[in-house]
């Protein structure tokens, strides 16, 4: 089930949900949600699990930008399921919240709404996370003393990246795995860029390439 109109929808989703969840259900998990402190939205996922809201009232959690070069789009987290009650396997919230909770908590964080939030604005690295089912995902890195760590996944539309699970893991957690975006180096080489535009500008010769960016830039937004 596809993610619905979630930035322009107004409707009352109720029918889409119709094979996922009963409405009973459906208020059994709000009242659940409610009690936990935090918020489920009336939009779903495209597995028709509820999203859901951050401490702000809103959808997305950060974004992804293309500067990153993967599918810019926003992060959303799903109510989500757990698979396996022995091992509390699944994805989304109620598995974060079962296998992980306890952990981001005695961490400092009052939630793992706040934690997710946290990760998801200030994280420094993406690196290429196991293929689920066939699908890529990618782990979000913010480090402290240990790696705070999402693992997000792009829906089969491209609309959105869904954060399956996170927690805080030891520094070699995904160390040998590709880094496809690090935010200190990126910074670092926009700088030098800038250093070198400024300098050629100063000493009167400034290339062609660079004379034609703006110009480029202008036409491509």
């Amino acid at each position: 089930m596809a993610l619905y109109n979630y930035m322009h929808s107004n409707i009352d989703i109720t029918i889409q949900l119709s094979q996922s969840f009963s409405k009973t259900e459906k208020s059994h998990m709000r009242q659940k949600a409610t009690k936990s402190k935090y918020q489920l939205s009336a939009e779903v996922d495209e597995k028709g699990h509820l999203l859901v809201f951050t401490s702000d009232g809103i959808l997305s959690f950060a974004r992804i930008e293309a500067e990153t070069s993967l599918t810019p789009a926003p992060i959303f987290l799903s109510n989500g399921i757990i698979t396996n009650p022995a091992t509390n396997d699944g994805y989304g919230f109620l598995h974060i919240e079962a296998r992980h909770g306890e952990q981001i908590r005695n961490a400092g964080y009052n939630s793992v709404i706040e934690f997710i939030e946290e990760v998801a604005k200030k994280y420094e690295i993406i690196r290429e996370g196991n293929n689920r089912n066939g699908n890529k995902t990618f782990m979000l890195q913010f480090s402290k003393k240990h790696n705070h760590t999402l693992i997000i996944e792009l829906s089969s539309d491209g609309t959105y990246w869904n954060i399956n699970t996170a927690g805080i893991f030891k520094k070699t957690y995904g160390a040998k795995r590709n880094v496809v975006y690090n935010r200190h180096t990126t910074a670092k080489q926009s700088a030098e860029t800038v250093e070198v535009s400024q300098s050629e500008e100063q000493s009167g010769t400034t290339s062609q390439t660079s004379m034609s960016t703006p110009t480029q830039q202008m036409f491509s937004n």
